[in-house]
């Protein structure tokens, strides 16, 4: 048994862990990532396997192991506190061999990394109020464990918090203070706080601090980039909240952790008619900026990096930024960046979402010599992508949109829902159902999934695509006048692609703006040259004859070419 945890000890030594101490037939150790955790777990027990299937000896040292992420106490050498506990018990739901995560930790844990997790359910274990969520964790088939990341000489010890380094964007969120005078309200502010962190966690690509982490600065004076130092996080959320009366104001700032600049600001008013209700849209009105923000900060980051020095997460960063600016050479340039993700993560879920991306954008905009070869391509790599990761919003609302313009009608709005049941406030999934039901007679379902997705992410790149769905349903009703506002709209915004031109076009026309329209079909001609009204028929997948012939006599009446 010494031999074992000597050896134990040696492996969790590597990934840069501590092991404190035995009690009895029982090691205690910690890391500062939840990854690293998981890594030296599951390389001893492969090793382990190894070693026991050729001792001779009837006895062999077989460990069952538990993780969790939570407050620890070192007092006399002895380690102690509720994530001790905490991993006690869910040591004793593993089987032997095996390793169970608690749920927060395994939240934190990047999804490119080669873990399989078999949830356990909810978990009523001793000493604890809550549930426990509880994962098994295992390695995923003809996956090798995660190399130990190298360290160099004076490198700060696994106690002193050593920053998380991570390849993918990281935050850690602050609690909440409570501004209001009010030691009762303290309550509401700490469960704003909590749950932004559990809505943040649902984003894939995001790593998200643990709220147990996070709240050991309630009520602290704090520095922010200290505090990001220490979490070792790109970004930092804090905010305060407000009650007067029966209203309440919260506000949110997210500041960039090495700089300390704030990247975003937003205030919140809201009556307090049911104090819940309110929480829940104020959080996910939050989190929907906070998604958009992150990601426009990351490629922009990622744009100022070396190519020398960049890792697959680097180089889809700023595909990302390619990708969206709907022109053909940035369509190249994205596919460049996204070809050198793949060649250093092949399996690189992601990726593969956005260069089915990058082919849809070829087929609609007219980019390719063969656009059903395009079409047909996007369905492949966002199917390749769900496989990779089937828990990915942007994956399965990709897949639902490509199904939509290869006339799959009937599995679109399944695809989107469930990118929705995945992450509530991903204001684009909103935005793609709404699109879907602009061509399906469900105007009035696709004006009010747009209204979901500005008033969740106002400033975010795609508004202009959230004002022009509202303006094809408007025009799909025969309400010209609105449809033309919100075209107008559409059109003003610095990164419209030329369909918002299109939809413009054909509604001037409609309502008998004639030379208005021509010279909208002309800057649509300098964006998209030689589109035609036969291309329209094929990138609008309408169902309804009635609503093409409309379209078609509006863009006729503006001079589009015919074909």
């Amino acid at each position: 048994m010494q031999d074992a945890f000597r050896r134990f000890s040696e492996t969790i030594s590597a990934y840069g862990g501590t092991a404190h101490e035995l009690r009895g037939d029982a090691l205690v150790a910690e890391f500062d990532r939840a990854s690293d955790s998981v890594s030296s777990v599951l390389a001893f027990q492969a090793d382990n396997a190894v070693i026991n299937s050729v001792v001779v000896d009837e006895i062999k040292l077989i460990l069952r192991i538990g993780i969790s992420l939570g407050e620890v106490i070192i007092a006399d050498a002895t380690l102690t506190g509720a994530g001790v506990v905490l991993a006690q018990r869910l040591e004793q739901l593993a089987e032997p061999g095996g390793v169970v995560v608690q749920g927060a930790a395994q939240e934190t844990i990047p999804r490119r990394l080669p873990f399989e997790y078999e949830f356990l359910g909810e978990q009523q274990l001793k000493g604890f109020d809550e549930l426990v969520r509880a994962y098994r964790v295992r390695l995923a088939l003809n996956s090798a464990v995660p190399a130990p990341q190298p360290r160099t000489e004076g490198a700060p010890a696994a106690t002193s918090r050593a920053p998380l380094q991570s390849t993918e964007s990281s935050i850690a969120v602050l609690p909440f203070e409570n501004m209001s005078g009010d030691p009762e309200q303290e309550y509401f502010s700490d469960r704003i706080s909590g749950d932004i962190i559990t809505t943040l966690s649902r984003i894939r690509q995001l790593v998200v601090i643990a709220r147990n982490t996070t709240f050991t600065y309630k009520s602290q004076a704090v520095n922010v980039k200290a505090v990001a130092q220490e979490l070792g996080v790109r970004y930092v959320l804090e905010g305060s909240v407000r009650k007067a009366g029966n209203r309440v104001r919260i506000t949110a700032r997210l500041i960039d952790g090495s700089t300390g600049n704030h990247l975003w600001a937003e205030k919140y008013d809201r009556e307090l008619e049911d104090i819940f209700a309110v929480k829940d849209v104020i959080t996910l009105t939050v989190v929907a900026s906070i998604e958009s923000e992150l990601d426009r900060a990351e490629q922009e980051r990622a744009l100022r990096m070396n190519p020398e020095s960049m890792d697959a997460w680097d180089f889809l960063r700023q595909g990302h930024w390619h990708l969206y600016k709907f022109n053909a050479e940035s369509l190249k340039n994205a596919d460049e960046c996204l070809k050198r993700t793949l060649e250093l993560d092949p399996q690189f879920g992601r990726a593969f979402t956005a260069m089915a991306t990058s082919n849809l954008i070829s087929y609609l905009l007219g980019f390719s010599r063969d656009p059903e070869e395009r079409l047909g391509a996007a369905f492949d790599l966002s199917k390749k992508a769900i496989e990779t990761d089937d828990k990915d919003a942007l994956a399965q609302s990709i897949l639902g949109i490509v199904l939509l313009f290869r006339g799959e009608h009937s599995t679109v709005a399944e695809a989107l829902k469930k990118a929705l049941s995945i992450n509530p406030s991903f204001a684009r999934a909103h935005h793609w159902l709404g699109f879907v039901y602009a061509f399906d007679h469900r105007e009035t379902d696709a004006i009010s999934q747009q209204d979901i997705a500005m008033r969740l992410s106002p400033n975010d790149p795609f508004l202009w695509r959230f004002m022009n769905v509202k303006a094809y349903a408007y025009f799909n009703l025969g309400q010209y006048e609105k449809a033309c506002d919100w075209a107008r709209r559409a059109t003003s915004q610095k990164n419209a692609a030329f369909t918002s031109q299109l939809t413009l076009a054909a509604s001037q026309a409609q309502i008998g703006r004639i030379g208005a329209a021509q010279k909208t079909v002309t800057k649509l001609l300098q964006l998209a040259p030689g589109f035609t009204i036969s291309r329209m028929k094929t990138i609008l997948p309408f169902k309804s004859d009635e609503v093409v012939d409309l379209w078609v006599g509006g863009l006729r009446k503006a001079g589009l070419p015919e074909s």
